[in-house]
């Protein structure tokens, strides 16, 4: 398919993306191009730029590995509702997902 273009997302898997800029080659991207989203819960994924480059890959890396939309996933996570754990994929693993700012929601 399209660069960029996402045909299997399981739970639990996390991708880098350039969503303004997907024809754009990696090493034309600059670091304000670059997202990382994952996919919490089926049909729900979301932005977790802050907590990626806090936590596990910068975008620069991103950039110059070459990861951003190039179609696979780049990390994954676990603890999701206590289900499996994550599984590294390409040596990246996120144990968990709980971003500082969303802990004090539905209590």
């Amino acid at each position: 398919g399209p660069k960029g273009s996402w045909v299997l997302i399981k739970v639990g898997d996390g991708w880098s993306s350039a969503p303004l800029k997907l024809e754009t080659p990696n090493e034309n991207l600059t670091d304000s191009d670059i997202r990382f989203y994952g996919c919490i819960a089926k049909h729900q994924v979301i932005d977790c730029t802050d907590w990626v480059v806090n936590t596990l890959v910068t975008k620069s890396s991103a950039r110059a590995l070459g990861v951003v939309d190039n179609g696979r996933v780049l990390f994954t996570f676990g603890n999701l509702n206590g289900k499996e754990e994550g599984k590294g994929v390409d040596g990246w693993v996120l144990d968990k997902y709980v971003p500082e700012e969303e802990q004090e929601d539905g209590g």
